[in-house]
């Protein structure tokens, strides 16, 4: 059974630091660490979700990071 109250993470690649608004999906995690843990080069992201939860179109994903992004 899924947990409808827990936080799940996304794991995101753009495809470029020019383009951040394409991405490609990568896998969702029950946990932060384990999303992390995914992400292999610096264009990679994660960012946490709610089920049943809407993001308002045209605002910046609360908590979204890239790990490994060293700029």
């Amino acid at each position: 059974m899924i947990d409808v109250n827990k936080t799940f993470w996304v794991v995101g690649k753009i495809d470029s630091l020019d383009d951040f608004h394409s991405w490609e999906f990568c896998g969702l995690y029950d946990s932060e660490e384990s999303a992390v843990q995914m992400c292999k080069t610096d264009l990679h992201f994660v960012g946490p979700v709610e089920l049943n939860q809407n993001l308002e179109s045209g605002v910046d994903w609360p908590l979204c990071y890239y790990p490994l992004f060293e700029g």
